[in-house]
């Protein structure tokens, strides 16, 4: 990691543009991003040789889950 990161930001909205697909691989379901799809959103999630980093689409998935939760927590309160 560099030396100073920053924090991915609208990660739900980025997550929003993406669709997850099935698709049968030698007998056996998988579930698999498009990569030009995810080179859209996160550019930094495809690799030099045009590879999607599901890593990189999992740090996404943790501050889209941040971004929820603060959201909820925030209706709540207008509630109670």
């Amino acid at each position: 990691m560099k030396d100073d990161p920053i924090p991915v930001t609208h990660a739900v909205g980025k997550l929003i543009r993406l669709t997850a697909y099935s698709s049968e691989v030698d007998g056996r379901e998988q579930v698999v991003l498009d990569a030009q799809e995810v080179e859209k959103v996160v550019p930094s999630a495809i690799s030099k040789t045009g590879e999607l980093d599901y890593n990189a689409i999992t740090a996404v998935l943790v501050n889209a889950v941040k971004e929820l939760s603060t959201e909820i927590a925030i209706l709540k309160r207008r509630v109670l």
